[in-house]
């Protein structure tokens, strides 16, 4: 046996998780991004309220482009977070979108709803914990809830 052999070893094709499943999620992923499923045309309205969406680890704006999008067409005003890239809940990360938080609080008279995807649900907990006062909600979609995350993502 090869010294890589006692190390790792690739799934078999009938294993949950191998090469193959690999391909069928790449080609599902590929399909959603090209033509993606249409939103519930029963889905909450909003009235205007602040929504600043957050991205999930290592990702930017352009991927929560579609959930913004569907906010705004639900009559929230939705906005990008202004960190570019998510590496995660850095301190002056925190300090940034407690900023953010309080100036779109301050411009819309009214408290800001935060939407977190995955890690940014994570921070956006955080967040909430420090500005109590102009957050009215916060919305985590596939988040882990405790930091520092001790599971891999």
């Amino acid at each position: 046996m090869s010294r890589a052999g006692r190390f790792a070893t690739w799934p078999s094709a009938e294993a949950c998780v191998s090469a193959a499943s690999l391909g069928r999620e790449m080609a599902a992923a590929a399909q959603t991004a090209l033509m993606p499923p249409p939103f519930a045309d029963g889905a909450a309205q909003g009235h205007g309220q602040p929504v600043i969406v957050l991205p999930g680890f290592l990702s930017p704006d352009i991927t929560t482009a579609r959930l913004r999008e569907f906010l705004a067409r639900q009559n929230f005003n939705p906005s990008c977070w202004t960190c570019g890239f998510n590496i995660g809940p850095m301190p002056h990360v925190l300090r940034e979108i407690e900023r953010q938080v309080r100036d779109v609080a301050d411009a819309a008279g009214k408290p800001v709803s935060l939407v977190g995807v995955s890690l940014g649900g994570t921070i956006a907990r955080e967040v909430a914990k420090s500005c109590l006062g102009p957050i009215a909600r916060v919305i985590t979609l596939v988040s882990p809830i405790h930091i520092p995350v001790t599971t891999p993502l």
